[in-house]
């Protein structure tokens, strides 16, 4: 992952832009760039994992219920 990493509103830190441009096959080590700017922004995977961490906090923390909890994982494995 480079410097310009996302922020914790997942946006780009260089250009505060928040669409990422989608590599044609996802796959967890597909690099992920940013749509405005171009700057690298890191994996799929850890974009992912980043996601479920932050879908796992907020049910944790009372903010969204598990029955409204969205991701890409399933939920049931977001307690894994």
């Amino acid at each position: 992952m480079t410097e310009h990493y996302w922020s914790e509103s997942f946006a780009c830190r260089k250009c505060n832009g928040a669409s990422v441009v989608l590599p044609r096959e996802l796959r967890d080590d597909a690099e992920l760039y940013c749509a405005r700017c171009r700057v690298h922004l890191g994996t799929w995977g850890t974009l992912k994992e980043r996601a479920r961490r932050v879908v796992q906090s907020e049910i944790e923390s009372g903010l969204t219920l598990l029955a409204r909890a969205s991701s890409d994982i399933p939920v049931e494995q977001l307690r894994a």
